[in-house]
């Protein structure tokens, strides 16, 4: 892994209480939420927003994704296509916290 992948994680997480703050603004519900929900987010956003290919990574039919995604929607503050970039930064502070 090279600096530039974790660069903007290694900023945010400098400061652990604006780190926390971040992640529940930006996540509300879903930084509690179920880990499935939260990896199919990952995922959808790392196949640029293609359900079908976010299906065929995760092993899922694709209405299974949609009715994922639309569950993030309900959980997350502002819907997922408004802000993905700091959904995934939030998503990926949360993953390494649990790996802690």
């Amino acid at each position: 892994m090279r600096f530039e992948d974790v660069q903007l994680i290694s900023l945010l997480t400098s400061d652990v209480a604006e780190t926390q703050l971040f992640i529940a603004d930006t996540l509300g519900a879903l930084a509690s939420a179920d880990r499935v929900l939260r990896h199919t987010v990952r995922v959808f956003i790392a196949e640029q927003f293609n359900t079908s290919k976010a299906a065929e990574k995760l092993f899922a039919q694709r209405n299974t994704i949609d009715r994922r995604l639309a569950r993030v929607d309900e959980l997350l503050p502002r819907p997922l296509a408004q802000n993905p970039i700091a959904v995934d930064t939030a998503l990926a502070l949360v993953e390494l916290r649990e790996d802690d």
